[in-house]
């Protein structure tokens, strides 16, 4: 997904990690965060008639061709622009994480309640 945020939400994004050279030389995962966020990170302007041009880079990444459909899903600081097909992948992947962490906790609140008596305590 292209991830698409206020500037004012990017900057909290960028403060919140105040000392990234710290993490760096050690670790790989580190440095090839910081290597997405600058290779993958840019500053675009809404027309006046209130449209978002998305870089050639963005759409190739994306495989966003001409006439594609995507989805745009609000993400509470931003919003996500997702292919279609990738979109339909996320949105099952969710779905089926949820329904799994739900199974788990409803197993561990029976486990626990069975380890506690008959009366729950």
């Amino acid at each position: 997904a292209l991830a698409i945020y206020p500037s004012s939400v990017w900057q909290q994004i960028r403060q919140d990690d105040p000392r990234p050279v710290n993490r760096i030389a050690d670790s790989l995962v580190s440095r090839r965060h910081l290597r997405r966020l600058g290779a993958f990170t840019s500053v675009e302007q809404l027309s006046n008639q209130g449209r978002l041009t998305i870089p050639p880079q963005f759409r190739e990444r994306l495989n966003l061709l001409p006439g594609s459909e995507i989805y745009a899903v609000g993400c509470e600081v931003g919003v996500e622009l997702w292919h279609a097909e990738m979109w339909l992948a996320e949105s099952e992947a969710m779905t089926s994480h949820e329904l799994e962490r739900g199974q788990f906790e409803l197993k561990a609140d029976l486990d626990t309640g069975r380890q506690a008596g008959p009366s729950g305590f």
